[in-house]
């Protein structure tokens, strides 16, 4: 089953590329990784990583395993361009900050947990192509409880200019949907979703 996800992952891939006909087949990316999810092996993170921004089967299945899978997450949270490269981010992201909610199998390591921030830093930091990869960085950089990050979170949360600054072609209601994300993460209200094992 990992092996097809993988195979699945590469076709979707090769289409979001422009380099395969046919029709987009990440609706059958989603729920394979649903299933490879339920397995909880290690082996199957680079599949699920892959899968990542076809649904929440990837994100589950990632952060169950804990800490094995948070190289690979960080690197797709790090993704520059492409077809469908938003989702993919906010997918990373979001499995990442229940990495370091402590929901895996695996707590994380202290070299992993700094991975983990490096990149929540990296996407708060100008431009992100979208608010809502920003509002995803505000979400891990406050569960992860760095003084630096929640810095930059207060920042964010006080002035609007802060959120201009850190998105390309900002909306006033873009701009103010991230500002009370980030005023909502400090005074303590968890992000959405909220982890469950029937997620």
């Amino acid at each position: 089953m990992i092996s097809t996800l993988v195979d699945e992952v590469e076709r979707d891939a090769a289409w979001r590329r422009g380099e395969a006909h046919g029709a987009e087949n990440a609706e059958t990316v989603a729920q394979m990784a649903w299933v490879v999810a339920q397995f909880e092996d290690p082996r199957a993170v680079e599949a699920l990583v892959g899968a990542l921004g076809t649904g929440a089967g990837a994100i589950w299945g990632l952060a169950t395993l804990g800490d094995p899978a948070v190289g690979a997450t960080v690197a797709a949270a790090r993704t520059r361009e492409g077809r469908g490269s938003t989702d993919i981010i906010t997918d990373a992201l979001l499995a990442l900050r229940f990495l370091a909610e402590g929901v895996g199998r695996v707590p994380l390591s202290p070299s992993s947990r700094e991975q983990v921030t490096a990149v929540a830093r990296e996407r708060l930091e100008p431009k992100q192509p979208y608010v809502s990869i920003l509002r995803r960085a505000i979400d891990l950089a406050v569960v992860l409880d760095d003084p630096g990050l929640r810095a930059i979170v207060a920042a964010i949360a006080a002035d609007p200019a802060e959120v201009e600054a850190r998105v390309e072609n900002p909306s006033k209601r873009g701009v103010e949907w991230v500002r009370e994300a980030a005023v909502e993460r400090l005074s303590g209200v968890p992000p959405l979703p909220r982890w469950s094992r029937r997620w």
